[in-house]
């Protein structure tokens, strides 16, 4: 099975690094996210999560995934290539 490995580099106060590869480090994707974008998501953690009825774990992760991936669908194309593997 082969492992997708991501990372997350901060670059200045309102964007990421976001960073991919699957076995081989040297060949790594890169690619430039807001984190505007998902400002929504980190306002509401402590109100949401940390409360007797959290937001589903799940819904929040969708978010998380929908933004890395973005307009240009980077995670679901390359999941979509090494399907069956």
């Amino acid at each position: 099975m082969r492992i997708l490995h991501i990372d997350l580099k901060e670059m200045d106060s309102n964007s990421v690094e976001f960073r991919f590869f699957w076995d081989n480090p040297n060949q790594t994707r890169t690619y430039t996210r807001s984190l505007s974008e998902i400002n929504n998501l980190s306002d509401r953690a402590d109100t949401d999560y940390y409360t007797r009825l959290p937001e589903d774990h799940a819904t929040t992760g969708q978010r998380l995934y929908q933004w890395l991936d973005g307009t240009e669908r980077i995670l679901q194309s390359e999941l979509d290539s090494h399907r069956g593997e």
